[in-house]
């Protein structure tokens, strides 16, 4: 699904919400939400950005385009990928959700 509009959660631990998002617009089954942080699970705590390994093994989440980590940082990833779209003529749309601590904390803080 290459052309479909990006949804980064900055903010991962709104990881639920997300993963039932993606479940109802097909990315996975429903029931997957039901192991939800259980071992083997592909639904973590945070969201972890989908992968195909070298050896053909998945890792992470379908549908999930960046691994949450330090605040803030979702902000900058998106600003990334929308610049892509627009350098090489991409036509999708890049939406960020950010928490109210890392517009505190994060990249987004106070200035130095």
């Amino acid at each position: 699904m290459e052309g479909r509009d990006r949804v980064i959660m900055s903010k991962g631990h709104a990881a639920p919400a997300l993963y039932a998002t993606l479940a109802r617009a097909g990315f996975f089954d429903c029931d997957v939400l039901k192991i939800y942080r259980k071992i083997d699970s592909p639904l973590e705590g945070h969201p972890t950005m989908f992968q195909v390994l070298k050896d053909g093994k998945e890792r992470g989440t379908r549908g999930v385009d960046f691994s949450t980590g330090s605040l803030g940082h979702g902000f900058s990833v998106a600003g990334g990928m929308a610049l892509h779209a627009k350098v090489y003529g991409y036509d999708y749309d890049v939406y960020t959700i950010l928490g109210d601590g890392e517009l505190q904390e994060g990249m987004l803080g106070k200035p130095v």
